[in-house]
């Protein structure tokens, strides 16, 4: 029980930094958008993925991160491209 409530008050603070992350990756795609930038700039997402693993105090979990980051970035990416439409 203490272990589930601890997993579910970090999914809470997830969500949070989550939305508060598409709603960045929003702004950022209106840019693009408004000056006819790519939104796919795999230089970017290369640095945002090592960046993620550099914050990592336990580098076993590096693999784990990797995954995790470019799930986002895909995520990101379609919404971009959603509001692309627009």
């Amino acid at each position: 029980k203490e272990y589930r409530d601890k997993i579910d008050d970090i999914d809470k603070k997830i969500v949070e930094l989550f939305e508060q992350r598409l709603d960045v990756v929003k702004k950022i795609g209106e840019v693009k958008r408004k000056n006819e930038i790519p939104i796919v700039s795999e230089h970017r997402e290369a640095i945002v993925v090592k960046q993620a693993i550099l914050n990592l105090k336990n580098k076993e979990y590096s693999e784990e991160v990797t995954e995790y980051m470019n799930a986002i970035i895909g995520i990101s990416r379609r919404l971009q491209e959603k509001f692309k439409e627009r």
